[in-house]
């Protein structure tokens, strides 16, 4: 006779015994139809399941994890996830996940390397079988201290060359320099040579990449270096209103801005608007991102589209192919490209 409401409600955790029992058959059997390691009659796997669900059975996944020694978790660290790129990024990262029936623990840690390093020891605690970082805040050795000799994925991080033959070690980096390129070629072939740069978080590879390229490009027009306009952002929609203030007020005769965001784009524009002057008939803006806010703005961003959801996919596929899912096939990861809207225009 199987147990009655009452007495399931009593109890913390139902065993495979009290399941063999009321379901009629051996041990084995139950262990066979749960962990999928041998062939059952339909008659019995019927029985089983129907007594799993019956008694209110719930595998013991502490168990489960010693017997197979890996818990199917994979860490995932991001700097913000207010953050639209980074929500879409953990979009990508948990729906690869999840299609390899892997669980994804997703962590915030603001770019703070104390609170990033309690989430390490925390995921290390518990025993998840590889970690995805993205601009990690730390260094590697730290990471390692922790994850070694576990999976580990770096997202935007700069090239390391002692770890390229590290296979516990994978980056996942776009051409940044590339996508800066693209969007102050389409300002200058606009007509703006008096270009200012509102870029991001230095700390980050893809910020400084950004930078440089941006540094490069005004010298190869004829540009100075102690004529170049560059004001540090926070990558917020705050941080892009203020570096934008200060731009207007030291370098009046600015006519196009390459924001190394798309919220520090949107900040920009409103700056430019507050002060009197209009987008794009004073002043053109451009971001970088292609952040779903960007189309509902006034006016619609023109930005360089980041491939968000494609990297949070390859960057957990690396990871499950180096756990030894064979299955898996790395998707397409997509090149930056321009997206043009209504923020930039011609200079009259």
């Amino acid at each position: 006779m199987g147990m009655s409401v009452q007495e399931k409600e009593g109890r913390t955790q139902v065993t495979i015994r009290e399941i063999a029992k009321e379901a009629g058959v051996s041990l084995g059997t139950v262990s066979h139809v749960l962990n999928r390691t041998a062939s059952v009659s339909e008659e019995k796997s019927r029985a089983v399941l129907e007594a799993v669900k019956k008694l209110g059975y719930k595998p013991n996944q502490a168990a489960r994890m010693l017997k197979n020694k890996n818990s199917k978790t994979i860490g995932l660290l991001l700097p913000d996830i207010g953050n639209p790129f980074y929500a879409e990024l953990a979009r990508g990262a948990e729906d690869m996940a999840n299609s390899h029936e892997y669980t994804v623990l997703v962590c915030n840690n603001d770019r703070n390397p104390e609170k990033e390093e309690r989430y390490l020891s925390t995921l290390a605690n518990k025993q998840v079988d590889g970690i995805i970082v993205v601009k990690l805040a730390n260094s590697v050795e730290k990471l390692k201290q922790y994850f070694a000799p576990k999976q580990i994925v770096l997202i935007d991080s700069e090239e390391l060359p002692c770890e390229r033959e590290n296979s516990q070690i994978q980056m996942v980096n776009l051409n940044e320099r590339e996508g800066a390129s693209i969007a102050m070629n389409y300002l200058y072939h606009n007509g703006h040579r008096n270009i200012a740069h509102i870029a991001g978080l230095l700390e980050s590879n893809s910020s400084r990449e950004r930078k440089r390229e941006y540094c490069d490009f005004m010298k190869r027009i004829g540009v100075s270096e102690e004529q170049l306009v560059i004001e540090n952002g926070t990558y917020s929609y705050y941080g892009g209103y203020q570096a934008m203030k200060t731009i207007l007020n030291r370098n009046p005769e600015v006519t196009g801005v390459f924001a190394a965001n798309d919220l520090m784009g949107m900040g920009a524009m409103q700056a430019i608007q507050d002060s009197g002057r209009r987008v794009p008939e004073d002043i053109s803006v451009i971001g970088y991102d292609d952040i779903e806010p960007t189309e509902y703005c006034t006016p619609k961003l023109t930005t360089i589209r980041q491939p968000k959801y494609e990297m949070g996919q390859y960057g957990m596929a690396l990871a499950l192919k180096a756990l030894g899912e064979d299955q898996v096939t790395l998707p397409l990861l997509p090149r930056n490209s321009l997206i043009v809207r209504q923020s930039v225009q011609r200079k009259r």
